[in-house]
């Protein structure tokens, strides 16, 4: 007995289907792949500030103090390669770029890191970068921009933003979870 086979191609439905099965899949790859970027800039973002942070540390164990600037000691200013004069780096929690506010600090770190290197972070309609430094700390549990305690030479504070709300800061803590909707403000700190 023979079987006749018809030839048929796909369906409205068949078709719609297939469509919507690889917009689904296209859409998940597109997600974890952005994610995995994020997750990477943030590591990188971590690991130069602990970069900064032995920096500070070794400017300590050789001056007896951390480096300084010509500012009140509570002020939180921008620095880092590429900055130019009015330049902000994490929106209006610190000043911006000022050559005779951190030239000083500046020129002081420069025996212990080659550059000061500066990492851009522009995500939707936001444009930041880190790092600032301020000379204070705070001891309370989830320190902010306005809770600084104890401020002089014998302290400092590194500030950085991570692109994503509510980001893990380890091992800094975390200032603020959610910083103009898309990013989370660090702070590294003397102990």
């Amino acid at each position: 007995m023979e079987t006749k086979f018809k030839a048929r191609g796909f369906s409205a439905v068949e078709f719609m289907m297939v469509i919507l099965l690889s917009t689904v899949i296209s859409t998940i790859m597109f997600t974890a792949v952005n994610e995995s970027k994020v997750k990477a800039k943030n590591t990188a973002v971590v690991s130069q500030m602990l970069e900064y942070q032995k920096a500070f540390n070794f400017y300590f164990l050789d001056n007896g103090r951390y480096p300084s600037m010509n500012t009140d000691a509570k002020d939180i200013v921008c620095f880092g390669n590429g900055l130019v004069k009015g330049e902000g780096c994490i929106g209006i929690i610190a000043k911006p770029y000022d050559k005779k506010v951190v030239g000083q600090f500046e020129d002081q770190l420069d025996q212990y890191m080659s550059s000061l290197p500066r990492i851009e972070q522009s995500k939707g309609k936001y444009h930041y970068s880190s790092p600032a430094y301020s000379s204070c700390i705070s001891t309370s549990e989830k320190p902010d921009h306005e809770s600084n305690e104890q401020c002089g030479s014998a302290y400092y504070s590194l500030w950085f933003v991570l692109e994503g709300v509510g980001k893990d800061c380890a091992p800094a803590d975390t200032a603020i979870r959610n910083l103009s909707g898309e990013y989370t403000l660090c702070r590294l700190q003397s102990i």
